[in-house]
């Protein structure tokens, strides 16, 4: 599995991710999150910022 991905603006591109669900995990519902975040290139500036966003995602243990 890839660790990251470079997409061009204006464009999409497909990702996969595997879930991998703890012997100890009770049944039910549980939440989760896949994140992305930018990776800015150093502009020698003293203030920077991260941008990051989420996808949630909800598994039923049974």
């Amino acid at each position: 599995m890839q660790s990251s991905l470079t997409v061009a603006p204006h464009s999409t591109q497909k990702m996969q991710f595997r879930v991998t669900i703890p012997n100890s995990a009770t049944p039910g519902g549980h939440y989760g999150a896949v994140m992305f975040k930018n990776q800015d290139s150093a502009t020698g500036s003293q203030i920077q910022f991260e941008k990051k966003i989420a996808s949630i995602i909800l598994l039923t243990v049974s």
